[in-house]
């Protein structure tokens, strides 16, 4: 990147960082479903939909540190970190409620998804030799096997989840499409272009980023509408997208502060297109839970 490219660059997020305060997103007026995750490099929490969003930490050993990704399903969570004083990455599994660690690995993971029975656990690996370039791999650890799926497939902050049917998983790759492959027999498709998808949890919708704008696929209508754009003087998206346990709502994060650390969390009504900000901090945003 030139001189003037980043210069460039510099000036747009700034712009965007000084935008944020004058962005008209109220504060959230109504309860919403479920339990939101948000995680820091040393924490996970949730957040109550119901006023006054409670936060509750997660129970964690302090064992774990620099948290760069974690996923959870029913009364598991699935998380990559350093452990200890070890140098290199683990892939944990611990139970949700109470923090004991069930299953570990080591990787060189950056990105982790964990099944929603708890049992299966992909994550990307970075490729040795080739930065950027990151496996697609999948965990099984009652067997104590680590598959690859997709051999440099993914980009570096890929998103990463498993799809409607129980065997594909979708992902980011290098050319800017999220792509979708079925573990079991490696086939892979084109499924958007765009980046940081996920899919609602009964499979009809899926919302992903392109560019400045917010989207949601339709897969009963084939059909793409955009949700939110976001102006050139305002603030940008940061992260993975969440969706509400009833399929209404799209949580998303916008940076803030000029150091880019800080992050506004968003809901945006599906049916309404209403953005509401439900908190901000330093937090990235995680998966969106049913209720207790």
């Amino acid at each position: 990147m030139s001189r003037w490219s980043r210069r460039a660059s510099y000036i747009v997020h700034l712009l965007g960082a000084l935008a944020v305060g004058c962005t008209p997103i109220p504060a959230v007026q109504k309860p919403l479903p479920g339990l939101l995750v948000l995680w820091t490099l040393d924490s996970i929490v949730t957040i109550d939909g119901k006023p006054p969003h409670a936060v509750r930490p997660i129970p964690l050993d302090d064992r774990f540190r620099n948290i760069i990704s974690c996923s959870v399903a029913g009364d598991r969570l699935a998380l990559v970190s350093l452990t200890d004083n070890s140098t290199a990455f683990s892939v944990s599994v611990i139970d949700f409620r109470t923090g004991k660690l069930l299953y570990e690995t080591q990787a060189a993971a950056q990105t982790v998804a964990l099944h929603r029975q708890g049992e299966l656990i992909a994550f990307t690996r970075s490729v040795p030799n080739e930065p950027g370039s990151y496996d697609v791999c999948v965990w099984e650890p009652r067997k104590s096997i680590i598959t690859t799926v997709a051999s440099g497939a993914a980009r570096f902050e890929t998103s990463l989840m498993w799809g409607p049917a129980s065997t594909d998983l979708t992902f980011d790759d290098n050319q800017g499409w999220i792509q979708i492959i079925n573990f079991q027999t490696r086939s892979m498709r084109k499924l958007v272009a765009g980046e940081q998808g996920r899919w609602s949890a009964d499979g009809r919708y899926f919302a992903y980023r392109r560019g400045r704008t917010l989207y949601i696929y339709d897969a009963s209508t084939q059909k793409h509408s955009p949700l939110l754009r976001r102006s050139f003087a305002a603030a940008e998206f940061a992260g993975q997208v969440a969706w509400s346990p009833d399929t209404r709502y799209v949580a998303a994060s916008l940076y803030a502060g000029l150091d880019g650390q800080e992050r506004r969390h968003i809901v945006i009504d599906r049916v309404t297109g209403e953005a509401q900000e439900l908190t901000r901090g330093s937090y990235f945003l995680g998966d969106w839970l049913p209720n207790e």
